[in-house]
């Protein structure tokens, strides 16, 4: 190296060079506190500086005691909402069974009972008040559809079609039905069904991106591959980079090109 600093490098490299060179060390920085001895090497003096750090290790502890009692509170919540539901579900059941045992028969009350059965997933229980509060009032809307929503879950879709069919379309919500119709058709291979409860579907909710898709499922599986191909392109206006539909949109146009 003896030669990096001559005149025949350019003054670049000799930058660099220069740059390259380890720094000097840097000083420690003064102690805080210095120790006094005696010969026998006994502390017999401090001169420095003493920092009283209990405050701080109070408030650490502090913190760290509400985030653990935080974390326990907010498990505990989300515990208290869970049996909250679940307790709704059976003071609602327990009083309107309550008031259909004690007051004279209204319609309102059972109707209250089948719905609660239903919301509480028993859809078999929820059938014999839902019936009495039709005999009653034959035109009580929310009874008849909650039978629908009863019947449907109880693997009757014929009969909940049939209801569902006579309803009006007051709720928006009926959209979803009429999806799970859908589905309970396609399942069991009735595929024009399917086709009439997901057209329902998205009349009632044009954006329902699930119900135009498998209406283009059902169509395909139908034999109907350019009402297929419709449906298809209608749903990938909803989502227009959808892997799944995509691919089926080509099944679909492959099989109108074979004339299927």
């Amino acid at each position: 190296f003896a030669d990096l600093g001559a005149s025949d490098n350019p003054p670049r490299i000799r930058k660099l060079i220069a740059f390259a060179k380890p720094s000097p060390p840097k000083p420690e920085p003064p102690p805080r506190s210095i120790v006094v001895r005696n010969e026998a090497g006994e502390i017999t003096r401090w001169f420095g500086t003493l920092t009283d750090i209990d405050e701080l290790k109070r408030l650490e502890q502090g913190r760290e005691l509400v985030s653990q009692e935080l974390s326990h509170r907010i498990k505990n919540i989300f515990a208290v909402v869970t049996a909250v539901r679940n307790r709704d579900y059976r003071d609602a059941i327990a009083i309107w069974s309550d008031t259909v045992a004690h007051a004279p028969p209204h319609s309102r009350a059972f109707t209250n009972l089948g719905s609660a059965y239903v919301a509480a997933g028993r859809p078999a229980e929820a059938l014999p008040p839902l019936e009495r509060a039709l005999a009653l009032n034959p035109s009580d809307y929310s009874a008849q559809r909650n039978r629908a929503v009863a019947l449907l879950a109880l693997g009757r879709a014929d009969e909940a079609a049939v209801i569902f069919a006579a309803l009006p379309a007051r709720e928006p919500g009926e959209a979803a039905e009429y999806f799970d119709l859908g589905n309970a058709y396609a399942r069991e291979g009735r595929f024009p069904e399917a086709v009439a409860a997901y057209t329902r579907t998205g009349t009632l909710d044009p954006a329902h991106f699930a119900a135009r898709a498998n209406l283009g499922n059902a169509l395909l599986a139908a034999g109907r591959a350019t009402e297929a191909i419709a449906a298809y392109e209608a749903a990938l206006r909803l989502r227009p980079s959808d892997a799944r539909l995509l691919e089926n949109l080509a099944l679909a146009r492959d099989a109108a090109r074979r004339g299927r």
